[in-house]
């Protein structure tokens, strides 16, 4: 089991679990159709046991009387409300160039959930995960987590749940939802084409850790997961299927060096995010991101990144372009690293041959970023 899993089985338990039982016998179509947050913390559970599918790693979370918060390292906060069923909000980071100039405004965004809550006010876990009862066989468990990213959770009791899971969004204005056709994951862009969030590709497991049929349709402003386990004789319930919208691309980063020539790498640790999405938004929303973290952190930093921009802005376009080289949806550099590694001594290339754009990518991808 990975160690974001373990991370996540240790803490999820509810703040209340003693006060709960079970109303459900997982399994039997016949049991009755409410869902408590226990019933949905056992099945997330017993999937993530079986599986490689990643669940959540709840981040720093603030939790109140009315909400839960947690904010990214990059500034990206996330509120699940707890008094009712109300949407979920987003406020994005707001993402700068290496002058200061804003390249891209902070976004709000809302996600209404399911209609499958009973009203009933929702259960909070002792890690921040938020689960919103249902008397119709499905319920919702919502984990903000700490690289700017929420996972949605539906757990389905039994044939009698529905198959099909309408998330509504409110997007700023001339903001759109699209289809990254590589992999299913679904993007949504504001007006200039920037990333404002990314939903992972659909899965869906039942009991046993075996798939269930599932994909995603997008229509304007909504995005509906269907679950097609009707369809199966053999899926054994409870089955667990996840959206998971992510904002942030980059994790963390490091200075490393100098090396005796004086010289610095910044070595970048990317989330899962970066795996959903296409080459052109991991390089147009990527870079500005990582600009903004080391912004963030001191002006010395970022006169170190400005004496070699050229070069590091040159390898990070490599890296966007590469990922998808090495394999669709991994978000590891061309050269197969889990970070993406930008180096002061690489030369610019074009800055005396006078090269296109387009061959200089293709130089770069094919020296693996290492020319």
């Amino acid at each position: 089991m990975s160690k974001r899993l373990t991370v996540y089985l240790a803490g999820l338990t509810l703040v209340a679990c003693a006060t709960l039982t079970p109303s459900i016998a997982f399994g039997s179509t016949d049991a009755a159709d409410e869902v408590t947050a226990d019933d949905a913390i056992s099945a997330i559970r017993n999937v993530a046991s079986g599986t490689d599918e990643q669940i959540a790693n709840p981040g720093d979370v603030e939790i109140g009387a009315a909400n839960v918060t947690v904010e990214s390292d990059l500034g990206t906060v996330a509120t699940v409300p707890l008094l009712e069923v109300a949407p979920i909000e987003i406020e994005t980071a707001e993402l700068v160039d290496e002058t200061g100039d804003i390249v891209q405004a902070a976004q709000s965004v809302t996600v209404s959930l399911p209609t499958t809550a009973t009203g009933d006010s929702p259960e909070i876990g002792t890690d921040g995960s938020v689960t919103f009862p249902s008397a119709s066989a499905a319920a919702t468990t919502v984990i903000p987590a700490g690289d700017g990213s929420v996972q949605f959770l539906t757990t389905i009791a039994n044939s009698s749940a529905a198959e099909r899971y309408v998330y509504d969004f409110g997007l700023p204005e001339g903001a759109r939802l699209t289809v990254n056709e590589a992999n299913g994951a679904v993007m949504g862009l504001d007006r200039d084409g920037g990333l404002i969030f990314v939903i992972a590709p659909a899965w869906a497991l039942d009991a046993d850790s075996n798939p269930v049929p599932t994909h995603y349709e997008v229509d304007d402003h909504t995005v509906t997961q269907v679950v097609e386990h009707r369809a199966s004789d053999t899926a054994s319930y409870p089955i667990v299927a996840d959206p998971w919208m992510g904002m942030d691309l980059i994790a963390n980063y490091k200075w490393v060096g100098p090396t005796s020539a004086g010289n610095w790498k910044i070595s970048v640790a990317v989330t899962a995010t970066m795996g959903w999405v296409t080459s052109d938004v991991a390089n147009y929303n990527g870079w500005p991101e990582l600009v903004t973290k080391v912004t963030r952190t001191s002006a010395f930093h970022l006169a170190r990144l400005n004496s070699a921009r050229a070069t590091y802005s040159q390898q990070w376009m490599c890296h966007a372009i590469g990922k998808a080289a090495i394999g669709i949806g991994t978000w590891l550099g061309v050269d197969g690293s889990p970070t993406w590694d930008l180096e002061s001594w690489r030369p610019v290339l074009g800055q005396i041959d006078g090269r296109s754009t387009w061959q200089i990518a293709e130089t770069m991808v094919q020296k693996r970023c290492n020319w």
